[in-house]
């Protein structure tokens, strides 16, 4: 295989060369069209028909679809353009449409939204402000690490009551990607010159999403070289190709070192978020914990019917937290005993309980429950639940935050007789969390 950080002039030979299944991602933005020279003999866009610039993209992609890796992807950036004679050209469209023929599956389409452009437009349109993103994979095993580019702020106020609906590790981002583009001269005190760089951090996403490092990154229309710069800061090997040796120069003394220098800095941001996407998760966590006896209270109510369950004194949660990948898709095993007086049916509720927790809604908090129905008056019982040190009191269903710490084996003492619409709630969980629009990761 040719040897990472190689460089050279001619796409469709060097992809030509390149050993099958030997890239394992492609990030490119083709040229555009009859629309930009780049200075050189034989370059793909500029002097061609519409047709021959799409065959020839077509022809180099179809090509790198077997030299990609099975679990390789494509990203490639593209607009539609205007040609004066012809009207609107749908490239994007076009050039989907082709690439199935050849083998690769459209996985999605990213909106590029590059905030700023230039401040003038051709008559008949409107200036452009973004760009597609076409994301292509050659098989169904394509890699694909979602969780690593969560977002974990932001978050609106209703995650605190409803924590089931969010994911622990934060939202996935939506398929509009705001990354202005890079200003000319802003990479260093020597100009960066090229037609329209890639913003260093949407390079940064997709190297991310969907490679790791040792992996092979290729861009066949590097121009400057902000794929390659940012996969090798990434610890990725590279191979890049362009026309113009003046960008190919521009990667060795400018592109690559301003790059680098930046990863350097954005690791630290990035070890951040991962502190927030694990405080954040804690939160959740717990936060479903606590609601899950809430929850289950609401069904059994629905199911029995409130006189049924109108017995029911108080509901005790015990949690412990399971190790990763010891259960796929849960994270805690729950403990929960409802806690019941006078002539409440036991076997009646129990039985709706442990009904109810095999389905949704219960069924998709991440939590593999054990219901027990218990007379409040089974004193060995009762005491053998005070084995924690610290039990955390809820009320009223206000499962978010705590209104006292229970302590010692006559723990039932401390809880209300009388409740209005959701009974008493005892966990070994603690949360103090507030209803506010963003998240805090303060919890007990």
């Amino acid at each position: 295989m040719m040897r990472a950080g190689y460089y050279c002039r001619d796409a469709a030979s060097m992809v030509a060369a390149l050993p099958d299944s030997s890239i394992d991602v492609t990030v490119t933005s083709p040229p555009y069209g009859s629309m930009k020279d780049y200075g050189a003999n034989g370059q793909i866009g500029f002097g061609q028909t519409y047709e021959e610039f799409l065959n020839s993209l077509v022809n180099i992609f179809a090509v790198l679809h077997r030299k990609t890796t099975p679990t390789g992807s494509l990203w490639v950036v593209v607009d539609t353009f205007k040609e004066r004679s012809q009207g609107v050209r749908l490239l994007p469209f076009d050039l989907s449409n082709r690439l199935s023929g050849v083998g690769w599956s459209l996985k999605d389409i990213v909106i590029w939204d590059k905030t700023k452009t230039l401040p003038w437009s051709p008559r008949g349109q409107l200036r452009r402000t973004f760009e597609y993103i076409l994301f292509f994979a050659k098989s169904s095993s394509f890699k694909y690490y979602v969780h690593r580019i969560k977002e974990p702020d932001n978050l609106k106020e209703w995650w605190v009551k409803y924590p089931e609906r969010y994911s622990p590790e934060g939202k996935v981002p939506t398929s509009i990607w705001s990354f202005p583009i890079p200003v000319q001269g802003s990479w260093s005190k020597t100009c960066l010159r090229h037609f329209c760089p890639f913003p260093v951090p949407l390079v940064e996403r997709i190297l991310t999403l969907t490679t790791d490092p040792g992996d092979c990154v290729l861009d066949p229309f590097a121009g400057s070289g902000v794929v390659l710069a940012q996969a090798k800061a990434m610890r990725r090997r590279y191979l890049g190709c362009d026309v113009n040796k003046k960008y190919r120069e521009q990667f060795r003394t400018i592109t690559a070192t301003h790059v680098g220098q930046r990863w350097q800095s954005t690791k630290k941001l990035r070890a951040q978020n991962g502190s927030k996407q694990v405080a954040l998760a804690e939160s959740i966590c717990k936060l479903r914990e606590t609601k899950f006896p809430k929850a289950l209270f609401k069904e059994l109510k629905r199911k029995l019917g409130g006189k049924k369950v109108g017995g029911v004194k108080a509901i005790f949660a015990d949690a412990e937290r399971l190790k990763n990948g010891q259960k796929p898709h849960c994270f805690s095993e729950l403990a929960v005993y409802i806690l019941c007086i006078g002539d409440a049916p036991l076997a009646a509720i129990e039985s709706a309980a442990r009904e109810l927790v095999r389905r949704p809604p219960l069924s998709k908090y991440g939590i593999i429950p054990d219901v027990h129905v218990i007379r409040s008056d089974d004193t060995e019982k009762v005491r053998a639940m005070s084995a924690r040190k610290r039990l955390f009191l809820y009320t009223e269903g206000a499962t978010h935050h705590y209104v006292d710490d229970i302590r010692g084996r006559h723990w039932l003492n401390s809880v209300p007789n009388v409740w209005n619409r959701i009974p008493p709630i005892v966990s070994n969980v603690g949360v103090r969390q507030t209803l506010v629009r963003t998240w805090t990761a303060r919890t007990d």
